[in-house]
């Protein structure tokens, strides 16, 4: 891949939240034991970027519960910058999962977490004439008002010094109280949005009003985004950059990740995207490398990811 942008030192700010996920085998009535892992679309987009090079910061709230510590001190050890990681009062969101309940394999304790804490004076020092990205999800926008208001925020500084913003909305069951709900936080981010990642057909569908590829593409760039990249399952993806539309494919689907973790492959694919545009890759190249980088991946219990030192998953 080329260098890092000329100027910008730091190639990722992800705005955005972490799960501590506890997961057992069994049903979660009789559990007799659970795995600590850590979750959430944002973080793990955050940890990919930052293993394929990017320069990665990670701004969020950490809660100073039992496991706060825990949480940056796994974050230090994958290189990501934590200076605006707060750590403050409260608890860290939680999610127990069984992999054998069916649809009620899990249960997210995510309302009234340190993380729905955030807020835009959390961005006030990040150094955005440094910055080549701000990336943000739709998860994050759905733990309330104000984590919604610093993406905004974020957007709106990284823009004006001259950063691409880079949003995927991460529609998906559970995460919004409505399709509604979903689709008025997408319309209010979209204008501050040069880069939208989506998903096709369920995404695309509910938030763009197309579930095809390349209508959803199309929709998106009138709207006046840039850049689009649209994930069509086992088709690749579909780009949109100016006026070139294309198709960008690298072999069968993607192996498929947890059953308890739907997640992974589009936080996996969000990271390589983001890493292959900060250092000047075109879109459609940066998605097939994203594309590369998913099918390379390990689907496994921990997310898709290496085991970090000691007993820690992701």
């Amino acid at each position: 891949m080329k260098e890092r942008l000329k100027g910008r030192d730091l190639d990722v700010v992800v705005i955005g939240d972490a799960t501590i996920a506890l997961t057992t085998a069994e049903p979660l009535a009789r559990a007799g034991g659970l795995t600590r892992s850590q979750r959430g679309d944002a973080l793990v987009t955050c940890v990919q970027a930052s293993r394929l090079g990017a320069a990665t910061m990670l701004v969020t709230r950490v809660g100073d519960d039992a496991l706060g510590d825990w949480l940056l001190e796994s974050w230090e050890r994958e290189g990501i910058h934590l200076d605006f990681a707060k750590k403050t009062h409260g608890r860290n969101a939680l999610r127990l999962v069984s992999q054998v309940d069916g649809p009620h394999s899990a249960i997210d304790y995510r309302d009234g977490s340190a993380q729905t804490t955030l807020a835009p004076q959390d961005l006030d020092g990040i150094p955005w004439g440094w910055t080549a990205l701000v990336f943000a999800t739709g998860a994050t926008q759905a733990l309330g008002p104000g984590p919604a208001a610093t993406i905004a925020r974020a957007f709106e500084l990284g823009r004006a010094a001259g950063a691409r913003t880079v949003f995927d909305p991460t529609v998906r069951s559970g995460v919004w109280p409505s399709d509604a709900a979903a689709k008025r936080a997408f319309d209010a981010i979209l204008p501050l949005t040069d880069v939208l990642v989506i998903g096709a057909p369920y995404a695309s569908g509910k938030l763009l009003g197309h579930a095809a590829a390349e209508a959803a593409a199309r929709e998106a760039a009138r709207r006046g985004v840039r850049q689009v990249v649209v994930r069509d399952g086992g088709r690749g993806a579909l780009t949109i950059e100016g006026a070139e539309l294309r198709r960008v494919t690298v072999g069968a689907a993607p192996p498929p990740g947890p059953e308890d973790d739907p997640s992974w492959p589009r936080a996996s694919f969000d990271g390589a995207l983001l890493a292959s545009l900060a250092r000047g890759v075109r879109l459609a190249d940066a998605a097939t490398f994203a594309l590369h980088a998913l099918h390379q991946t390990r689907a496994s219990t921990d997310a898709g990811f290496e085991r970090l030192p000691g007993e820690e998953l992701w």
